[in-house]
């Protein structure tokens, strides 16, 4: 009489571990899928390459764009130098807002102020004539607080 073969005994558990991983790796895979089709992924990427779009600030607040403890900001049109405490701060510390992404393709940088701290560092400040904007560390930035501040002082 030929032997029967004992067929392997799959407990209930052991399926219902299984079934609960495969579920587990279903709902991996299909968050891992949305984060990649993602608007701040793709960001992110172009980045990572090498991509030469700027950064760019997306809301409005207080920004100061200065160094630490700024003792000087030189008007660089005129070799003229900002000491007065109060008006230090009204360059530095700016309401800003954003800027429109077509207007940085067009926009023809120029140095119009350098702050300098305590310590020597220096933080450079660059201006658009045509669409008034400001750029400083590679951030643009739209400020009609510092239009204005700076027009007060963009005079011989």
């Amino acid at each position: 009489m030929p032997q029967r073969r004992s067929e392997p005994r799959r407990s209930l558990s052991g399926v219902k571990t299984r079934a609960l991983i495969l579920l587990v790796a279903l709902m991996g895979i299909g968050f891992l899928i949305q984060k990649l089709q993602s608007p701040e992924f793709e960001q992110g990427l172009k980045l990572f390459w090498g991509a030469s779009e700027p950064l760019q600030l997306t809301t409005s607040g207080p920004w100061d764009w200065c160094p630490e403890k700024t003792k000087d900001i030189l008007v660089v049109q005129f070799q003229k130098k900002i000491k007065a405490i109060d008006e230090v701060q009204a360059i530095c510390k700016v309401e800003v807002g954003p800027v429109e992404q077509d207007w940085l393709k067009e926009a023809e940088w120029s140095v119009i102020l350098i702050a300098q701290s305590e310590s020597g560092l220096k933080s450079v400040l660059e201006f658009d004539s045509r669409h008034q904007i400001f750029r400083s560390g590679g951030l643009p930035f739209k400020s009609e607080s510092l239009t204005q501040a700076y027009q007060k002082h963009a005079q011989p």
